[in-house]
């Protein structure tokens, strides 16, 4: 019975290694034969001399054959640098853990998984945009891993705006996080960044990419803004600060032209054209206000003895005190354009009321030009003291409560006429046949309101006719001719058709024509 496979293999790896242990030469050209398969390329030289890579029988002195091949390698575990000296877990195990050749000549025996590879563990940590990049944008293809430059200008050569002028410690200024952005500390410099100017871009001051011998001036950059045009020289920081251009803290009192009022208000420019110097600026209120100045110069150039600097509308000029006319009322708030249309000037004369109220007199120059007998300053309308009692037509009973319109119509006052039917002719129900004398029967109280006393003409009333309207006699009007005898009024109560006469008091009265009186 045959033995075993495995036990014939058994006996002859022993007697193999006997055989090797007596004849070396020999030992080598058989463990070629047991080689468990080709190394890879990289090893091939070597692949006839196992003891090149292999100490017999001794696993834990194969590390240290590796090492003297690879003695890069071996200079990283002993700096403790690179992958295989800062990994614990690479540092102390066999490169056979990793690394197992006898695969084939194509085989790739670097078991390294890109997806899990902690970069940390080598001498360049990604951090930053770095953990976002591909392997590839940094490791080159068909060259060592290990050989990858590390230096920032070996990558971003083509972005350094510098172009090497400042070496190639990118890292002083620059982030991983983003490339643009800078962690420069400007204030290194002889120009630390205050204010507005830690806001703009490097570009702003350093066009071309210049940064040696850049100008520290203000007026360097600033030209265009100097709204001075080079009139207040090139010092700008004594007026101006670094947080705003425009924020000024020029202190305007240190010179003759003190601030005041509204003039404290005004763009810098409003009074200083500009490339005009400040010590040629004329300083005269007139020099600027010669546009708002209403008088047209009649009045001088001394305009602060009316105006003052918190506004010019403002005048502080006393009108009662200075002129012949005070201001009262409504004139004390009237403008000076209101009555010096023609510009204010000295001494000018006082005019009369109606040079201003000609379009308000609503008699229209019928009672003259002394409109303050009547009217008060205190109002047109308000206050008249006119006192119509005084004049030829004094106003009782009703009249007093009539509108002053009402019988001044168009205008007319004085030459107004003050008969009764010049007002009542309508009313005059005697049609002008009694006269114009109204107020013989009529008075002020009520037009129906009369008086008239029948006793004094040729006819009494007295029974019946005394409660009568005065149409029932004087139905052709209240005329003299009017008829007394009785058959003029009673002619259809004459039962007697004529036949006793006209004379009909004889029988009949007064108290009623039907109540006889026979007379013998």
């Amino acid at each position: 019975m045959s033995l075993p496979f495995t036990c014939i293999n058994r006996k002859a790896w022993v007697a193999l290694m006997m055989c090797a242990i007596t004849f070396p030469a020999a030992a080598a050209n058989i463990e070629t034969l047991l080689m468990p398969g080709k190394v890879i390329e990289g090893h091939a030289k070597n692949e006839n001399e196992c003891t090149s890579c292999h100490e017999r029988f001794s696993k834990t002195t194969q590390a240290n054959l590796c090492l003297d091949c690879h003695d890069k390698i071996a200079a990283d575990v002993k700096s403790r640098t690179g992958y295989h000296g800062r990994s614990p877990q690479v540092r102390d195990a066999a490169c056979s853990v990793c690394h197992t050749d006898h695969k084939g000549r194509d085989a790739n025996i670097v078991l390294l998984d890109r997806e899990l590879f902690d970069h940390h563990q080598t001498d360049f940590v990604l951090d930053g945009a770095h953990s976002r990049a591909q392997c590839i944008a940094c490791h080159t293809e068909g060259k060592a891993w290990r050989e990858t430059p590390g230096e920032c200008i070996d990558c971003h050569r083509k972005q350094d705006v510098h172009k090497g002028e400042f070496g190639k410690q990118c890292a002083d200024c620059h982030s991983s996080a983003s490339w643009g952005e800078r962690k420069f500390d400007h204030d290194t410099t002889d120009f630390p960044l205050r204010g507005a100017h830690n806001k703009v871009l490097c570009a702003a001051c350093h066009p071309n990419k210049r940064y040696k011998d850049t100008p520290m001036e203000c007026v360097s950059c600033h030209r265009g803004d100097d709204v001075h045009r080079g009139g207040f020289g090139s010092e700008c920081k004594s007026c101006h600060r670094s947080t705003k251009w425009s924020t000024v803290k020029f202190d305007h009192n240190t010179t003759d032209f003190k601030l005041r009022g509204a003039h404290d208000k005004v763009a810098c420019s409003t009074c200083h054209l500009p490339g005009k110097e400040a010590k040629k600026l004329p300083t005269a209120c007139v020099d600027c206000h010669r546009a708002d100045d209403p008088h047209k110069g009649r009045n001088g150039n001394r305009c602060q003895d009316c105006h003052n600097s918190n506004d010019w509308g403002k005048a502080s000029f006393n009108h009662d005190k200075d002129t012949r006319f005070p201001l009262r009322g409504p004139h004390a708030k009237a403008t000076c354009n209101a009555c010096h249309a023609g510009g204010v000037r000295k001494d000018a004369p006082v005019r009369e009321c109606v040079a201003c109220h000609k379009a308000d007199d609503v008699h229209q120059g019928d009672l003259g030009k002394a409109c303050g007998t009547c009217h008060k300053v205190e109002g047109w309308n308000k206050k008249v003291s006119f006192d119509h009692d005084l004049t030829s037509f004094p106003l009782y009973g009703l009249h007093a409560l009539a509108t002053c319109e009402s019988c001044h119509t168009r205008g007319r006052y004085a030459s107004l006429p003050g008969g009764c039917n010049d007002c009542h002719q309508g009313d005059d129900p005697h049609k002008g046949a009694l006269g114009e004398s109204c107020g013989d029967c009529h008075n002020a109280n009520g037009w129906r309101l009369w008086r008239f006393d029948h006793e004094t003409t040729d006819f009494s009333l007295t029974g019946s006719h005394e409660g009568l309207a005065c149409d029932s006699c004087h139905r052709q009007g209240p005329t003299k001719e009017t008829p007394m005898e009785c058959v003029s009024c009673h002619q259809a109560d004459d039962i007697h058709r004529g036949r006793f006469g006209r004379n009909c008091s004889r029988c009949h009265s007064t108290d009623n024509f039907r109540n006889l009186r026979m007379q013998r």
